[in-house]
């Protein structure tokens, strides 16, 4: 009967026990708690109090605890000595935030150090094991100076965004791997060997239920693994729109956390990875934005729509011009009219009528319902939709371009219609061929010159990566006596 009384007491004071009261817990816990704070069963526990390793229920029944709050109460409930300090403790001071010195905190990290193996310990303390991963990555990150970090298989590390992204399994990550440098591996297990071999005759091998992936291209990648099941493609719980379904990819894999049309004739794998944008519903009801839609476009590629709102109002928009603007050829004769109170934005009368701003760019304004340089292959830019024939850069692209960097003759010259400034550059037939020439418009093509630029500080990078391997390699010969003979 005292146990009753007391379980009244925590029914929030309604005075209700058994079922009534735990299918009333169940309903608030629904109607107030977000709906991702998942329970096990179908008719969730309602805990209400624990003892040691029992703990009760909301009608009286009792369990031994083997989940001890997901590893967290390995002391048992309501331990005496641990109840006695957590009353003293917050009888004198509940928080105080770390930007003030608090004794019990010292004395911790002090015990914590006199129990690890000798060394300089210090620790910081987290609230979770999330938090302790994020702290424990950014850590790493900032001492190694390397951001790719290795996360096992079927593992569990939190439910924040990073945590999540290191998580491998399915179940408990929501959305994609939204990090970059994150890349799972296999336990070490010889025991049962997830790669089928025998130690120490092991190599590099996919494991059972893994392959190496094929390309668009036919190239097998030996140095990647991909499951042949689909437990490493995110799961979410939502309906597609009309005309749209959870697409499938090449293994047979669905991917019901995106939505694709029902119709077209462009596969997904042919549009390659989506463009990363928000889709919105427009004011007629249709859907803008990334759509989602893989299509044709008029070059027989095939690209993801980026949808404009439809709009029966008119509107002076900029187009395209030059990808690179202000070089010294300047503006160019469009042979358009020029504009006089045009301007982008305001309103106009006449759909399809353009005219010449006269600036350096060579772009044009256009009367039209919607921004023609938000259309699909409507201006050359960098997303991946947008490109054909993508080749990414070998070992030996890269030190083709570098050595091409590493010859560039550089020199100082004035324009002969701008005679008055200096400047620094080099000298287009000096560098002829080249992917940083834009020979039919005598211009420097800067994104490429850039991007060999790039290739050569990877190129640098490799090199001094390899030279440090070298270096720690022969130190580690050394013996501790004769170091000053190795250097």
């Amino acid at each position: 009967m005292n146990e009753m009384n007391g379980m009244n007491g925590m029914n929030g004071g309604t005075g209700m026990t058994g079922r009534d009261g735990t299918d009333q817990v169940i309903a608030r816990k629904k109607r107030y708690v977000f709906p991702n704070v998942a329970t096990f069963y179908a008719g969730p526990l309602v805990l209400e109090r624990g003892e040691g390793r029992t703990v009760w229920d909301s009608e009286g029944r009792s369990y031994l605890d083997f989940f001890v709050g997901i590893l967290t109460t390995s002391i048992g409930h309501a331990h005496p000595h641990f109840v006695k300090s957590m009353t003293a403790q917050v009888g004198k001071l509940v928080h105080t935030s770390t930007l003030y010195i608090n004794r019990p905190m010292v004395d911790m990290a002090e015990r914590l150090a006199a129990l690890c193996p000798d060394g300089d310990w210090k620790t910081f303390f987290t609230n979770s094991g999330t938090e302790a991963n994020e702290t424990a990555i950014l850590l790493s990150r900032v001492h190694t100076g390397h951001t790719e970090v290795i996360a096992l298989r079927h593992s569990y590390h939190g439910r924040s965004g990073l945590a999540m992204a290191l998580t491998g399994n399915a179940t408990w990550r929501h959305v994609g791997t939204e990090f970059a440098g994150i890349r799972h591996t296999h336990n070490a297990y010889c025991f049962r060997c997830p790669f089928r071999a025998t130690y120490p005759e092991c190599d590099l091998a996919c494991p059972e239920g893994a392959h190496n992936p094929t390309d668009a291209c036919g190239r097998v990648h030996t140095c990647e693994c991909v499951p042949e099941d689909c437990s490493d493609v995110p799961q979410c719980e939502f309906e597609c729109p009309a005309d749209t379904h959870n697409p499938v990819d090449a293994r047979g894999c669905t991917h019901t956390c995106e939505c694709a049309p029902d119709s077209g004739d462009c596969t997904d794998e042919e549009c390659g990875p989506a463009p990363m944008c928000p889709a919105y519903e427009c004011d007629d009801g249709s859907l803008g934005g990334c759509t989602g839609r893989c299509y044709r476009l008029t070059d027989d590629s095939c690209g993801w729509e980026i949808r404009n709102c439809p709009s029966d109002a008119l509107r002076w928009y900029w187009t395209c011009g030059d990808p690179v603007c202000g070089g010294p050829g300047g503006h160019r004769e469009s042979g358009l009219p020029e504009c006089t109170t045009e301007e982008a934005g305001e309103p106009c009368t006449s759909e399809g009528a353009s005219c010449d701003p006269m600036d350096d760019c060579n772009a044009h304004l256009i009367c039209a319902r919607s921004d023609p340089r938000q259309e699909p292959g409507g201006c050359p830019i960098s997303r991946r939709e947008f490109k054909r024939d993508i080749h990414y850069l070998t070992p030996e692209d890269r030190a083709r371009f570098s050595d091409e960097i590493m010859d560039m003759r550089l020199a100082t010259y004035r324009y002969r219609d701008a005679p008055d400034r200096l400047r620094l550059g080099f000298i287009i037939e000096d560098q002829e061929p080249s992917v940083s020439i834009d020979a039919g418009r005598d211009m420097v093509d800067l994104y490429g010159y850039v991007s060999m630029a790039v290739a050569t500080l990877q190129r640098q990078s490799e090199e001094i990566a390899a030279l440090r391997l070298k270096l720690e390699e022969l130190n580690a010969r050394c013996a501790p006596g004769e170091a000053a003979v190795c250097q």
